[in-house]
């Protein structure tokens, strides 16, 4: 892959000293760019971040299906601007066979909180039973959603991911690229040029090296959920009227 040469400038990180910066509770900054601003965003990076690295990898490929209702009751929260709302994925880390069941939890304090259960296996059954229906029974807010019995797959979402971390300040950036999205059946939609960068923070800080390099770009945040607008893009029944705007900018990226 052609961004090899642009990853080979970062001090290399173990996926051991990750932990360390873990952020399971923590504040998250959204940014959406084009592919062609990619380069030089990571040039101007490589001072303050270290790059995540696997057996001489820096890219990884992440698998993903989200669950929701029958009546896509997660996706009308965001849409609906619910402020205390979740989701219920499964993600397998395709470059390491690692797999796990999580649920994101956002607050209306803009404060996000993510529970994961480590998967036994590496391929994905579709079916939450055992531990996996427990942990979710556990975690999901029952006056939301009828227990798991009422959750099932809703969309399959797969993406290339870089990982920027700065021990220093205890944050990360994600970069993801490469963008598939698929109902299941046959209705695939893929985002070629589009960039979607997630800063997480232990503490809000608009001091971030990272806020500074895309602000210099005019790339300011944005609301972006690949959840919602994967659904937006495979299902032309769902209500979308909050996301209009961000279908309309989302026009000028390479969608096939």
């Amino acid at each position: 892959m052609y961004l090899s040469r642009d990853l080979n400038i970062f001090n290399p990180l173990t996926l051991k000293e990750l932990d360390d910066v873990s952020l399971m509770k923590r504040y998250d900054s959204k940014f959406i760019f084009h592919m062609d601003e990619l380069s030089g965003v990571l040039e101007e990076l490589r001072m303050n971040y270290s790059i995540l690295e696997i057996g001489g990898k820096r890219i990884f490929r992440y698998e993903n299906v989200y669950y929701d209702t029958d009546d896509r009751q997660f996706y009308l929260c965001h849409h609906n601007k619910k402020m205390n709302r979740q989701k219920v994925r499964f993600r397998r880390y395709t470059d390491s066979a690692k797999c796990y069941l999580e649920i994101k939890s956002k607050n209306n304090k803009s404060i996000t909180v993510k529970e994961r259960l480590k998967l036994s296996g590496n391929k994905y059954s579709g079916r939450l039973d055992g531990r996996s229906r427990e942990f979710v029974e556990n975690h999901l807010n029952k006056n939301d959603v009828c227990l798991t019995d009422a959750i099932r797959p809703s969309l399959f979402i797969n993406f290339n991911r870089i990982t920027l971390v700065d021990l220093v300040n205890k944050e990360r950036l994600t970069i993801d690229t490469d963008l598939e999205f698929t109902d299941g059946n046959s209705n695939v939609k893929k985002i070629g040029d589009l960039v979607i960068a997630e800063l997480k923070q232990e503490n809000p800080s608009r001091h971030s090296a990272v806020i500074h390099c895309l602000r210099n770009r005019n790339i300011r945040p944005a609301r972006f959920s690949k959840y919602c607008m994967g659904m937006v893009l495979t299902d032309k029944n769902i209500k979308y009227n909050r996301f209009k705007m961000r279908l309309t900018e989302l026009s000028k990226y390479d969608i096939k």
